[in-house]
C-alpha cells in the first residue's frame, strides 16, 4: 500500500481495502471487520450523502436529472462553494457528537457532547440550521464542559419545543456505533437525550431513537440476509411500545413503502425518517438511494445524510461505490471556508475505530 500524504493512516487503510475490495485487510484495525464495515458504512455513508446533497441545496427548484447526475460526481461547489467531498453542518455535528462521546468519563453524562456542540458554534460554521443555532449558541469560547452548559442548552431547546426539524436526526450515526453493545432501551435513551439538546419535540426524539435502534441492529447482524426486515421490526417494536402517535404513523408509511414528497416542508424530520426506512425495506443500493433522495429536492444534503447513514449501515463501506469513498477520504478542505481539519471526512474512519473500541457494555 503506497502512503498518501495528508490522509490519516486509518483512512489510508480503509481506502486501500475498498480499492482492493478486501475487507480482511482491515483486521489489524478491528478484529470484527464486519462490525467495522457496517459502522463505517453508517458514519461515512452519512457524510458522503451530505456532501453529494450539498451541491443541490438552495438551488430554488426541484433538481433536474442532469443536475442530480452532476451532484453524484461529487464536484464540490454548490451554494456554499465547498471542495470536492467536503461535508456541511450535518456531518460536522456528527463529528462533534463523536468527539463528545469519546470524551465521556466512566459513567454517563452528556456534558462533553453539549460542550462539543457549543464549541462547534464558536468555530463559526458556514452552514447551520435555526433550531441547532438556538440551542448550541449558549456556549462561550473559553467555556469548559459542565452541567450548567448542558442545562442552558436544554433550556433553549425547550423554548423551541414545537420544532420538528431534522437537525438531531442528521447528526446521530455515532450513537449506534458507540452504543452497539447496549440494549435497545439504552440506545433509545442515549438517542433521545442527545436529540433533546436541540430538538426536544417527542417526534424528533422518537424518530432519532428508532433510527439508531435500526442501525445498531444492522451493525450487530451484518451478515444476516434478512437484516433489513429484522432491523425495521426491532425499531417498529420500540416505536409501538414507546413512541408518540405521529412517529407510529410515519413508520406505517415507511412499512407501506410510501414515496412521500420531499417538500414544501423541506426540513421536516418526517421526510428523511420515512425514506430511510423505506429504502431499508426495499434494499435500495447505496448509490440509488442517494440519487433518488437528491432528485426529490428539498433539504437535499440533510435528507441524503440521513438516508445515507441508514443505507450505509445496511450495505457497509465495501458496498458503497469506490468513487465516493475515494473522493471523501481524499478531501482537501476549501480554505476560504476556514474549517478545522477536525471536520475533514477523512477523519471519520479513525473516529469510528475509536467509538467501537470505547463502546460500553451498559450505560
Amino acid at each position: 500500500m503506497s502512503k498518501k500524504t495528508n490522509i490519516p493512516e486509518t483512512a489510508q487503510k480503509v481506502l486501500f481495502a475498498v480499492e482492493e475490495q478486501n475487507l480482511s485487510l482491515l483486521e489489524d484495525l478491528f478484529e470484527n471487520v464486519n462490525i467495522f464495515d457496517k459502522s463505517l458504512g453508517a458514519f461515512l455513508g452519512a457524510g458522503i450523502g451530505d456532501s453529494i446533497g450539498s451541491y443541490l441545496e438552495f438551488i430554488g427548484h426541484k433538481p433536474t436529472e442532469e443536475e442530480t447526475k452532476k451532484a453524484m460526481e461529487m464536484p464540490g461547489g454548490g451554494h456554499w462553494g465547498v471542495s470536492s467531498g467536503m461535508i456541511t453542518d450535518d456531518t460536522e455535528l456528527a463529528i462533534s457528537l463523536a468527539h463528545g462521546l469519546l470524551n465521556m468519563e466512566e459513567g454517563y453524562d452528556l456534558d462533553p457532547v453539549a460542550f462539543q456542540y457549543a464549541q462547534w458554534i464558536v468555530s463559526k460554521p458556514f452552514d447551520i440550521g435555526l433550531t441547532c443555532w438556538n440551542s448550541f449558541s449558549v456556549g462561550r469560547k473559553d467555556e469548559k464542559p459542565s452541567r450548567d452548559l448542558t442545562e442552558r442548552m436544554q433550556y433553549r431547546s425547550e423554548i423551541r419545543e414545537r420544532s420538528k426539524a431534522n437537525g438531531s436526526l442528521m447528526r446521530t450515526t455515532p450513537i449506534p456505533i458507540y452504543g452497539h453493545k447496549l440494549t435497545v432501551g439504552e440506545v433509545a435513551k442515549l438517542s433521545q437525550e442527545d436529540s433533546a439538546l436541540s430538538h426536544i419535540n417527542p417526534s424528533c426524539q422518537h424518530s432519532v431513537a428508532a433510527y439508531n435502534i435500526a442501525i445498531s441492529y444492522l451493525i450487530n447482524n451484518s451478515t444476516d440476509e434478512d437484516r433489513n426486515i429484522k432491523a425495521f421490526n426491532v425499531a417498529k417494536k420500540w416505536i409501538n411500545e414507546n413512541a408518540c402517535e405521529e412517529v407510529k404513523e410515519w413508520m406505517i408509511l415507511a412499512e407501506k413503502k410510501t414515496d412521500i414528497p420531499y417538500w414544501p416542508q423541506a426540513g421536516f424530520v418526517k421526510i428523511a425518517f420515512v425514506h430511510s426506512f423505506r429504502h431499508l425495506l426495499l434494499k435500495t443500493s447505496y448509490e440509488d438511494s442517494i440519487y433518488e433522495t437528491c432528485f426529490g429536492g428539498g433539504d437535499t444534503d440533510t435528507n441524503a445524510a440521513i438516508v445515507g447513514g441508514m443505507m450505509g449501515a445496511y450495505w457497509g463501506i465495501m458496498k458503497i461505490p469506490k468513487k465516493f469513498i475515494s473522493v471523501s477520504l481524499n478531501c482537501v478542505l476549501e480554505k476560504r471556508l476556514k474549517r478545522d481539519e477536525k471536520f475533514n471526512p477523512n477523519q471519520i474512519p479513525d473516529l469510528v475505530l475509536k467509538l467501537l473500541k470505547k463502546a460500553p457494555q451498559e450505560l
